[in-house]
Protein backbone atom coordinates (compact mmCIF):
# COMPACT_ATOMS: atom_id res chain seq x y z
CA UNK A 1 0.00 0.00 0.00
CA UNK A 2 2.30 2.51 1.02
CA UNK A 3 4.54 2.04 -2.61
CA UNK A 4 1.68 1.07 -4.49
CA UNK A 5 -0.67 4.27 -4.28
CA UNK A 6 2.57 6.82 -5.01
CA UNK A 7 3.62 4.55 -8.00
CA UNK A 8 0.35 4.70 -9.22
CA UNK A 9 0.27 8.20 -9.00
CA UNK A 10 3.93 8.69 -10.65
CA UNK A 11 2.80 6.62 -13.22
CA UNK A 12 -0.37 8.94 -14.01
CA UNK A 13 1.80 11.57 -14.09
CA UNK A 14 4.22 10.69 -16.97
CA UNK A 15 1.27 9.47 -18.64
CA UNK A 16 0.95 12.30 -20.74
CA UNK A 17 4.41 12.36 -21.67
CA UNK A 18 3.97 8.67 -23.10
CA UNK A 19 1.37 9.90 -24.97
CA UNK A 20 3.24 12.71 -26.44
CA UNK A 21 6.09 10.79 -27.08
CA UNK A 22 4.45 8.10 -29.13
CA UNK A 23 2.33 10.68 -31.03
CA UNK A 24 5.62 12.71 -31.71
CA UNK A 25 7.69 9.67 -32.63
CA UNK A 26 5.47 7.58 -35.42
CA UNK A 27 4.92 7.97 -39.06
CA UNK A 28 8.11 10.08 -40.59
CA UNK A 29 9.41 10.31 -37.42
CA UNK A 30 10.04 6.48 -36.24
CA UNK A 31 12.04 5.89 -32.25
CA UNK A 32 13.95 3.24 -35.02
CA UNK A 33 15.37 6.20 -36.97
CA UNK A 34 15.81 8.56 -34.12
CA UNK A 35 17.90 5.98 -32.42
CA UNK A 36 15.64 6.39 -29.18
CA UNK A 37 15.54 3.78 -26.58
CA UNK A 38 15.99 2.36 -22.92
CA UNK A 39 17.02 5.73 -20.57
CA UNK A 40 16.53 8.65 -23.26
CA UNK A 41 13.22 7.26 -23.92
CA UNK A 42 12.31 7.24 -20.13
CA UNK A 43 14.33 11.15 -19.80
CA UNK A 44 11.74 12.25 -22.93
CA UNK A 45 8.61 10.85 -20.94
CA UNK A 46 9.50 12.74 -17.96
CA UNK A 47 10.73 15.85 -20.26
CA UNK A 48 7.53 15.59 -22.13
CA UNK A 49 5.40 15.04 -18.70
CA UNK A 50 6.67 17.94 -16.65
CA UNK A 51 4.84 21.18 -19.30
CA UNK A 52 2.57 18.81 -19.91
CA UNK A 53 1.36 18.09 -16.23
CA UNK A 54 1.79 21.91 -15.70
CA UNK A 55 -0.44 23.39 -18.81
CA UNK A 56 -3.04 20.52 -17.24
CA UNK A 57 -3.12 22.17 -13.71
CA UNK A 58 -4.00 25.16 -15.19
CA UNK A 59 -6.65 24.31 -17.25
CA UNK A 60 -8.09 22.53 -14.66
CA UNK A 61 -7.58 25.49 -12.01
CA UNK A 62 -9.42 27.72 -14.88
CA UNK A 63 -12.65 25.84 -14.73
CA UNK A 64 -12.55 25.92 -11.36
CA UNK A 65 -11.40 22.89 -9.80
CA UNK A 66 -8.42 23.37 -7.08
CA UNK A 67 -5.71 20.98 -7.38
CA UNK A 68 -5.11 19.20 -3.95
CA UNK A 69 -1.38 19.65 -3.79
CA UNK A 70 -0.82 18.88 0.05
CA UNK A 71 -2.58 15.54 -0.81
CA UNK A 72 -0.63 14.68 -3.61
CA UNK A 73 2.55 15.26 -1.32
CA UNK A 74 1.49 12.96 1.21
CA UNK A 75 0.63 10.21 -1.73
CA UNK A 76 3.96 10.68 -3.33
CA UNK A 77 5.72 10.94 0.45
CA UNK A 78 3.60 8.08 1.94
CA UNK A 79 2.84 10.22 4.73
CA UNK A 80 -0.26 8.95 6.82
CA UNK A 81 -1.25 6.22 4.11
CA UNK A 82 -4.67 5.32 5.75
CA UNK A 83 -5.40 8.78 6.00
CA UNK A 84 -4.48 9.73 2.82
CA UNK A 85 -6.03 7.06 1.07
CA UNK A 86 -9.51 7.74 2.62
CA UNK A 87 -9.12 11.35 1.73
CA UNK A 88 -8.52 10.33 -1.87
CA UNK A 89 -11.04 7.94 -2.06
CA UNK A 90 -13.84 11.17 -0.87
CA UNK A 91 -12.46 13.35 -3.58
CA UNK A 92 -12.86 10.12 -6.08
CA UNK A 93 -16.30 10.14 -5.32
CA UNK A 94 -16.88 13.51 -4.99
CA UNK A 95 -15.36 14.96 -8.19
CA UNK A 96 -15.81 11.39 -9.99
CA UNK A 97 -16.68 13.07 -13.75
CA UNK A 98 -14.95 15.47 -14.02
CA UNK A 99 -11.62 13.92 -12.97
CA UNK A 100 -12.00 10.93 -15.59
CA UNK A 101 -13.15 13.70 -17.89
CA UNK A 102 -10.30 16.20 -17.25
CA UNK A 103 -7.60 13.17 -17.10
CA UNK A 104 -8.87 11.95 -20.48
CA UNK A 105 -8.26 15.15 -21.93
CA UNK A 106 -5.42 15.66 -20.94
CA UNK A 107 -3.83 12.34 -22.34
CA UNK A 108 -5.95 12.86 -25.59
CA UNK A 109 -4.56 16.26 -25.75
CA UNK A 110 -0.92 14.92 -25.51
CA UNK A 111 -1.57 12.67 -28.09
CA UNK A 112 -2.91 15.32 -30.30
CA UNK A 113 -0.10 18.02 -29.44
CA UNK A 114 2.72 15.11 -30.34
CA UNK A 115 1.22 14.53 -33.78
CA UNK A 116 0.97 18.28 -34.29
CA UNK A 117 4.59 18.86 -33.25
CA UNK A 118 5.51 16.14 -35.32
CA UNK A 119 3.84 18.05 -38.65
CA UNK A 120 4.90 20.94 -37.80
CA UNK A 121 8.67 19.98 -37.60
CA UNK A 122 7.99 17.90 -40.97
CA UNK A 123 5.94 20.91 -42.97
CA UNK A 124 9.03 23.17 -41.67
CA UNK A 125 11.65 20.95 -42.29
CA UNK A 126 13.13 22.29 -39.02
CA UNK A 127 14.83 18.78 -38.65
CA UNK A 128 17.07 19.32 -41.03
CA UNK A 129 18.67 22.58 -39.79
CA UNK A 130 18.55 21.39 -36.16
CA UNK A 131 20.67 18.71 -34.85
CA UNK A 132 18.65 18.24 -31.65
CA UNK A 133 15.51 17.52 -34.03
CA UNK A 134 17.57 15.37 -36.65
CA UNK A 135 16.66 11.88 -37.27
CA UNK A 136 19.85 9.46 -37.00
CA UNK A 137 20.53 7.75 -40.26
CA UNK A 138 21.49 9.92 -42.65
CA UNK A 139 20.18 7.78 -45.39
CA UNK A 140 16.55 9.16 -44.59
CA UNK A 141 17.49 12.47 -45.54
CA UNK A 142 19.10 11.45 -48.62
CA UNK A 143 16.39 8.74 -50.13
CA UNK A 144 14.13 11.27 -50.14
CA UNK A 145 16.02 14.40 -50.94
CA UNK A 146 15.09 16.24 -47.63
CA UNK A 147 18.09 18.35 -47.80
CA UNK A 148 18.89 21.83 -46.84
CA UNK A 149 20.13 22.50 -50.53
CA UNK A 150 17.67 21.13 -52.24
CA UNK A 151 14.03 22.71 -52.88
CA UNK A 152 10.49 20.63 -52.12
CA UNK A 153 10.06 20.16 -55.31
CA UNK A 154 12.15 17.30 -56.58
CA UNK A 155 12.25 13.48 -57.57
CA UNK A 156 14.88 11.18 -55.84
CA UNK A 157 16.04 8.47 -58.32
CA UNK A 158 17.93 5.72 -57.19
CA UNK A 159 20.80 3.56 -58.91
CA UNK A 160 20.44 0.38 -56.05
CA UNK A 161 23.45 -2.42 -56.46
CA UNK A 162 21.66 -5.73 -55.32
CA UNK A 163 23.75 -8.48 -53.92
CA UNK A 164 21.66 -11.59 -55.05
CA UNK A 165 22.98 -15.83 -54.78
CA UNK A 166 23.53 -15.75 -58.17
CA UNK A 167 25.27 -12.37 -58.21
CA UNK A 168 24.65 -8.79 -58.23
CA UNK A 169 21.65 -6.74 -59.87
CA UNK A 170 21.91 -3.27 -60.71
CA UNK A 171 18.33 -1.28 -60.20
CA UNK A 172 16.72 2.01 -61.08
CA UNK A 173 13.93 3.71 -60.31
CA UNK A 174 11.71 6.47 -58.78
CA UNK A 175 11.49 6.48 -54.51
CA UNK A 176 8.50 5.96 -53.38
CA UNK A 177 8.48 4.72 -49.69
CA UNK A 178 10.89 3.00 -47.54
CA UNK A 179 10.56 0.82 -44.79
CA UNK A 180 12.43 1.02 -41.47
CA UNK A 181 13.81 -2.37 -39.60
CA UNK A 182 13.99 -2.68 -35.70
CA UNK A 183 17.56 -2.03 -36.17
CA UNK A 184 16.93 1.78 -38.07
CA UNK A 185 18.05 0.16 -41.15
CA UNK A 186 16.52 -0.33 -44.69
CA UNK A 187 13.91 -3.14 -44.51
CA UNK A 188 12.72 -2.64 -47.81
CA UNK A 189 12.37 0.01 -50.73
CA UNK A 190 9.90 0.58 -52.74
CA UNK A 191 10.35 1.74 -56.40
CA UNK A 192 7.98 3.61 -59.26
CA UNK A 193 9.18 3.47 -62.64
CA UNK A 194 11.71 0.40 -62.13
CA UNK A 195 14.48 -0.57 -64.41
CA UNK A 196 16.95 -3.38 -64.14
CA UNK A 197 20.84 -2.87 -65.90
CA UNK A 198 21.35 -5.39 -68.30
CA UNK A 199 24.94 -5.80 -70.62
CA UNK A 200 27.93 -4.35 -69.71
CA UNK A 201 30.39 -1.40 -71.08
CA UNK A 202 28.76 0.19 -74.49
CA UNK A 203 26.49 -2.16 -74.64
CA UNK A 204 24.49 -1.64 -70.87
CA UNK A 205 20.67 -0.35 -70.88
CA UNK A 206 18.03 -0.56 -68.66
CA UNK A 207 15.17 -2.27 -69.34
CA UNK A 208 11.70 -1.61 -67.99
CA UNK A 209 10.67 -4.20 -64.90
CA UNK A 210 6.35 -4.80 -65.39
CA UNK A 211 4.01 -3.56 -62.50
CA UNK A 212 3.37 -0.42 -60.78
CA UNK A 213 6.28 -0.77 -58.06
CA UNK A 214 8.81 -2.44 -57.32
CA UNK A 215 10.32 -3.75 -53.61
CA UNK A 216 14.09 -3.85 -53.12
CA UNK A 217 14.60 -6.37 -49.78
CA UNK A 218 17.31 -4.16 -47.66
CA UNK A 219 18.93 -7.10 -46.27
CA UNK A 220 19.91 -7.34 -50.14
CA UNK A 221 20.96 -3.61 -51.09
CA UNK A 222 24.75 -3.08 -51.42
CA UNK A 223 25.32 0.14 -52.77
CA UNK A 224 22.82 3.27 -53.66
CA UNK A 225 23.37 6.12 -55.56
CA UNK A 226 20.74 9.19 -55.59
CA UNK A 227 19.65 11.31 -58.36
CA UNK A 228 17.79 13.91 -58.15
CA UNK A 229 15.88 16.36 -60.52
CA UNK A 230 14.21 19.28 -59.22
CA UNK A 231 10.63 20.36 -60.79
CA UNK A 232 10.87 24.50 -61.13
CA UNK A 233 7.19 25.54 -60.63
CA UNK A 234 5.44 27.45 -63.57
CA UNK A 235 5.47 31.29 -63.05
CA UNK A 236 8.70 30.87 -60.90
CA UNK A 237 9.66 34.33 -61.87
CA UNK A 238 6.28 36.27 -60.08
CA UNK A 239 6.37 36.72 -56.38
CA UNK A 240 2.98 35.71 -56.16
CA UNK A 241 2.86 33.03 -57.84
CA UNK A 242 5.99 32.08 -55.52
CA UNK A 243 4.11 32.78 -52.44
CA UNK A 244 1.32 30.45 -53.56
CA UNK A 245 3.91 27.84 -54.37
CA UNK A 246 4.99 27.80 -51.16
CA UNK A 247 1.79 27.75 -49.28
CA UNK A 248 0.37 24.59 -51.39
CA UNK A 249 3.79 22.70 -51.08
CA UNK A 250 3.57 23.49 -47.04
CA UNK A 251 -0.33 22.15 -46.42
CA UNK A 252 0.77 19.11 -49.06
CA UNK A 253 4.02 18.56 -46.42
CA UNK A 254 1.72 19.43 -43.26
CA UNK A 255 -1.18 17.30 -44.95
CA UNK A 256 -0.11 14.27 -46.62
CA UNK A 257 3.85 14.78 -44.76
CA UNK A 258 4.80 14.42 -48.52
CA UNK A 259 9.09 15.77 -48.14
Amino acid sequence: MNLALPAFLIILGLLPGIVFFHGYFSGRFSKQLAGVGGVTEVALYVSFALPLDVIGVIVFRRFGAEPEFALMARLVSSAEPAQTADHLAVLLKSHWVMTNASYLGLLGGSGVAGILVRRFVWAFRLDVVIPLLRMKQDWYYLLQGRLASLPRTIFPYADILVEHPDGSELYQGLVLSFEVGGDGGIRQLVLRDAHRGKGRGQGFYWRPIPGNTFIVMGSCIRSINMRYIVVHPVGAESLRLRIWHWIRDFYRSFVFQEP
